[in-house]
């Protein structure tokens, strides 16, 4: 019961942390862009921040980010390295979500022109790692290339220059993306919520088991 109590209190403090990190995103989504540096000493103090960019995307190593369900529909996401002039680490540019064929050798046309641009979008760091089966990619050659997860380091040895460890998330009204509604975290704090009610009802399924078990022997010991 004391187990159960505990993982449901866990739970709440993950409900929190989750609604913290909503709130911080509405935040950021309203500040004005602003220039990303070339260089961020911390990644993570940037997320969600509205940023601009200027590069050129290379149409030649674009990565697709498998499992991607929106809608009920299963799809891709669609990375694209965006190279910056005098920059030899490129920054992937998340430009959406793009349905899935049902055959698999089959990857969806995602050209893009490799023209100088000015790319705006909000930055993203991942949520830590998540859980992870098998290797980031079965594919070897070819491109697109299908990816299973986020991994900036994998990333950066598939292509023939570095990757910065997050992504820009394309702006809604930008051209050249494909469809975007990006999620926020992980798991909505809602979520979070129904688990710690779960956990906090099976402590009380413990709790009227074992008052029942004792009543039940008193009850039987009376009797004889």
């Amino acid at each position: 019961m004391g187990l159960f109590v505990w993982l449901g209190t866990w739970q709440l403090h993950r409900a929190e942390e989750k609604q913290a990190a909503l709130a911080h995103m509405q935040q950021r989504g309203a500040e004005p862009p602003v220039a990303l540096p070339d260089r961020l000493a911390d990644p993570v103090a940037w997320r969600y921040r509205p940023v601009e960019v200027q590069g050129r995307y290379d149409p030649a190593f674009q990565i697709l980010l498998d499992n991607q369900v929106l809608d009920g529909r299963v799809g891709y996401r669609v990375l694209t390295p965006l190279r910056r002039p005098g920059r030899a680490e490129a920054v992937l540019v998340d430009r959406g979500w793009v349905p899935a064929s049902a055959d698999r050798s089959v990857l969806p046309q995602v050209s893009v022109d490799g023209g100088l641009r000015y790319v705006r979008g909000t930055l993203y760091v991942p949520y830590g790692e998540g859980f992870r089966l098998g290797d980031v990619s079965d594919e070897a050659v070819g491109w697109p290339r299908r990816v299973q997860y986020l991994d900036f380091d994998a990333f950066s040895r598939m292509l023939p220059y570095p990757v910065a460890p997050y992504l820009v998330r394309l702006d809604p009204a930008a051209a050249d993306g494909f469809e975007r509604r990006w999620p926020t975290t992980p798991f909505s704090p809602d979520r979070h919520l129904g688990y710690a009610v779960q956990w906090f009802a099976l402590a009380a399924a413990v709790l009227v088991l074992y008052l029942g078990y004792h009543l039940r022997r008193r009850t039987d010991a009376g009797g004889e």
